[in-house]
Order: C-alpha cells, then structure tokens, then sequence
C-alpha cells in the first residue's frame, strides 16, 4: 500500500515537503494582502461622499470601522480555519447591516464559501450554501434602503464555482487512479504471461530430460552388458552416456531458473519439436490461408534440443501472429546456421499493428522470454518495405550426440 500512494502521489502532483511549505507560506502572503486590501477598499467607500450612500444609512463612526476590519481580516486565515472565518465575517457582517451602516464592498464571504465548496463533500457543502444565503438575506434586509438579493446571488455563484472546481479535481485524481491501476494491471498481466511461457519452457524441459535419461538407461543397459564380451562397444556406449549426460546437464543450467507447478500432469517422453519439423508448421500455417517461403543459409548441423525446440517455439508464435495480425499477408522464414549460433527470421508483408510494433504483445513476452533463457536476443518490429519482422539469435550450447 505505501507503495503504491507514493505513486498516486507523484501522479497526482503532490509535491515534496519543503516545496509544500513554501507554496503554504506563499498562499498565506497572497491572503495576507487580499485582506488589506479588501479593507482599504471598504474604508475608502465608507469616508466617501454621503450623497452616495441609501436612503437612511447612519454615519460611520468608530464602530463601523472597526466591523469593516472584521468583516474582511478572515480572508487572511481562510485557507487553515475556513468555518472559524466564515463565522466572524456572517457575524461581523450581519452586526454591520443592523447598524444600518453604508454598504461596502466585502469579499469575505463569497471567497470563503467558494474555498469550503472546494474542500467539503456534497452534503456539508450545501449546509454551508444554506446557511450563508439565509444569514445573507438577513443582512441585506436589515441593511438600510432596499433589500438587495445581489449578496444571496454573489455567494450562490461562488458556491457553484467552487462545487465545479472540486468536482474538476475529483474527476482528474480518479483518473489518475485509473491510469495507476491500468499500469498495475498491465505489469501484472505481463508477469503473469513470463510466468505460463516459464512453465511451458520447463514442461518441454522435462520433456526433454525424459528422453535423454531414456537414452542413457539404454546405452548404460547395453555397456553393461558387453563390457566383458566386447570391451570396446562398452567403451562407445559410455562416451553417449558421458556426452548425452553432459549435454543435458548444460540445458539444465540454461533453464535453471525456470521452475515447474507441482500440480502438473506428468510430461510425455517423447521429444519436444524443433527445427527439422518446420516442413510441417509451415504446412498448418498454409491450411489457415497463409503463404510461407522457407530459406536455409548455412550448412544444417545439429543442435541442441533445448535450443531448437526454441527456435521452433519462436518461429511458429511469430507464424501465429501473421495469421492474427497481419490479415491476407505473404510470410517469409529464414533459418540460418552458423558455427556459433542459430538464427531465425520471419517476415511478412501485412499489416503490422500499434501494439505488436510496441512489443505489448504477450506472444513477444513468450518469444523474448525464450530467446533469453538460451542466451540470446529477440528484436520484433516493422520491416523495412512493410509488413513485419521477428529476428531471434539463439548460441549454440554442447551439442548432443
């Protein structure tokens, strides 16, 4: 959980503590000179010309200013204690108007009711709403001349103002939120299909191993039984067994953070596919519509299991996504040996979608995951001429016999 507000909060702009304080000092300096401003205003429209003023109104004396100081000095502390601010302003206000004093211009009110409207939730806000009009209301009718409704309608349009910019501001964090957990959720997908790629490669391990523990039972069944008649076939048997043993000890180690669900069905011990049996992934990908060309540079050699079953996996996902991705497309495969590695290629002239060019696609999670379990390196992406490319260089490990 702490995790996770600290990355709501670096979303959301929440800025670091001394920057805070700052900004609060700033914010603080900023009321400070609303409010004295607001005050010379007042008392420069109270020591005007009396000619101006309604009808009945008393001449300001001491009193009167004094409530003038009252009434707007809250604007300074209205953003640490707005209902303590509130108050004094309703109530410095409403003693101002039964005095019958000169109307004056007073902003307290309608900015401190704008700033509660931001701050509380929809039921407390409308107390507030209520609450300040009726006192307003008051005030204008004991003021003297008229009953002018201007006060009620000037707090109204603050309370709506500042109901829209908390909802604003409700609506941004829950998006934000929404963002996080989308991000969360798509590192969660994308680990959990790292983790069904991982247990696919270890059941086609064990697979493996299976047969070439196979192997070894026999050419170790059959050193023992020659080793005293023929002494020399008892020798070759135990050189595969050496060899055969070796290189699965070396495939081990290349998978050896790979580990299997206890719960799995057992493995067959037949033998994992690989690159010899490309002739027939290329014949299932033509059944669904999709020409292939395949191309072998090098001289075929053999390789390890391990690495062909990969480089088998990695081609036929990336035949996969030709039939899903890339529509009526024409698809090129391209073996190529060396005697340090294997490399596979397909490319086709399709369509190559956002998210697939991206790499956001679970298939490429798969294939990656392949290639670095071996040591080697996958690149997926537009090619060149269009359509799109997966290349994947896979090292050569001990080779089994």
């Amino acid at each position: 959980m702490t995790t996770d507000r600290r990355r709501f909060g670096t979303v959301a702009g929440v800025t670091s503590r001394p920057r805070l304080r700052a900004r609060t000092g700033t914010l603080a300096a900023i009321d400070a000179v609303v409010a004295i401003v607001a005050i010379a205003v007042s008392c420069l429209i109270l020591s005007g010309d009396p000619a101006n003023w309604p009808a009945g109104s008393r001449d300001p004396d001491g009193l009167a200013y004094a409530l003038v100081v009252i009434v707007n000095a809250p604007l300074a502390f209205r953003r640490r204690t707005w209902a303590a601010a509130l108050a004094i302003a309703l109530a410095a206000g409403t003693v101002y108007a039964a005095r019958e004093y000169p109307p004056i211009v007073a902003p307290a009110v309608p900015l401190i009711v704008y700033l509660a409207a931001t701050r509380l939730d929809d039921r407390r806000s409308r107390v507030v709403l209520i609450v300040t009009a009726v006192v307003s209301w008051i005030g204008a009718t004991l003021a003297p001349g008229a009953t002018d409704p201007v006060s009620v309608f000037v707090v109204a349009g603050a309370w709506l103002l500042g109901h829209y910019v908390r909802t604003r501001r409700l609506l941004v964090a829950e998006l934000e939120q929404r963002a996080v957990d989308l991000e969360r959720e798509r590192e969660q997908r994308a680990g959990r299909a790292v983790a069904e790629e991982r247990l696919r490669i270890a059941r086609e391990l064990h697979d493996i191993l299976a047969h070439t523990l196979s192997v070894v039972a026999v050419q170790a069944g059959t050193g023992r039984l020659v080793a005293t008649t023929q002494p020399g076939e008892a020798i070759k048997a135990l050189t595969a067994v050496e060899e055969t043993t070796r290189s699965a000890m070396h495939e081990m180690r290349q998978v050896l953070t790979v580990l299997r669900a206890d719960d799995d069905a057992a493995a067959s011990v037949t033998p994992a596919p690989g690159l010899d049996d490309l002739a027939g992934l290329v014949a299932q990908v033509a059944e669904a519509g999709i020409a292939v060309d395949v191309r072998v540079e090098g001289e075929p050699r053999p390789i390890p299991t391990t690495v062909s079953l990969a480089a088998y996996r990695i081609t036929q996902e990336a035949l996969t996504n030709v039939i899903k991705h890339a529509g009526p497309a024409h698809a090129w495969v391209l073996v190529r040996y060396t005697d340090h590695d294997v490399t596979v290629e397909v490319r086709d002239d399709g369509h190559a979608t956002a998210s697939t060019a991206t790499g956001g696609g679970h298939g490429l999670i798969g294939m990656r995951e392949r290639a670095a379990v071996h040591g080697g390196k996958l690149t997926a992406g537009p090619a060149p001429h269009g359509g799109f490319r997966v290349t994947a260089r896979l090292p050569l490990g001990t080779v089994e016999q």
